[in-house]
């Protein structure tokens, strides 16, 4: 029996392993301005956010640029560097043949649901929300109040899970547990009520009824 009947899922370093692609867009962006930074820097500021990395880096000076910038080299990357990270789609078959029930939570665009239709995996989700919404970004949690709303779900019933502070957050904004996703152990002192590093991990937890 799940813990959870209704699973909010983050997009970017949760279901697909988009940061090497990321990280190599901003790097693209950076290079335009001469600024020089290791990988390793650029990924913890882009793992936080990536406005937020663009204006700390900028000073405040040229942050929408750079984001431009990253836009155009993101498009540049194409649809076949966004891959799930191994895993997810056992762990989502899982809990779909015990009941449970996905939805996207992305701040990415409709890129999103598009590679999961591509890899077989949108039909596995009920619903989801994505930047064409238009709605406050996290950790506001308008978004996930809109889904909980309209399907009518009680918050003690779903989880929101996201590799980062900012997925959590939205979720205990709205009310509901949350799960961090941390693949690459970014957030090893965050207080995470539950965390994987990776979807054979938490097939297991699953299968031995620890979520």
């Amino acid at each position: 029996m799940l813990k959870y009947n209704h699973w909010f899922w983050d997009f970017d370093g949760t279901l697909y392993d988009t940061y090497p692609r990321i990280v190599r867009a901003f790097q693209k962006a950076l290079q335009q301005k001469k600024i020089d930074l290791p990988d390793e820097e650029v990924f913890i500021r882009v793992k936080q956010k990536l406005g937020t990395a663009a204006a700390s880096v900028a000073d405040g000076k040229y942050a929408q640029e750079l984001m431009d910038l990253y836009h155009h080299y993101a498009e540049d990357e194409g649809e076949e560097t966004l891959q799930p990270y191994p895993g997810l789609e056992e762990a989502l078959t899982f809990i779909n043949h015990h009941g449970g029930r996905h939805y996207l939570y992305t701040h990415r665009g409709i890129s999103g649901p598009n590679a999961m239709q591509r890899d077989g995996l949108w039909d596995l989700f009920t619903d989801g929300v994505t930047s064409a919404d238009g709605f406050p970004s996290k950790p506001a949690p308008d978004a996930l109040q809109y889904l909980m709303k309209k399907h009518h779900l009680h918050p003690a019933d779903c989880v929101m899970v996201g590799d980062r502070p900012i997925d959590l957050d939205a979720g205990t904004n709205a009310g509901m547990d949350h799960i961090l996703f941390d693949a690459d152990m970014a957030y090893a002192q965050y207080p995470a009520q539950y965390r994987f590093t990776s979807f054979a991990q938490m097939l297991n937890a699953l299968e031995t009824e620890e979520l």
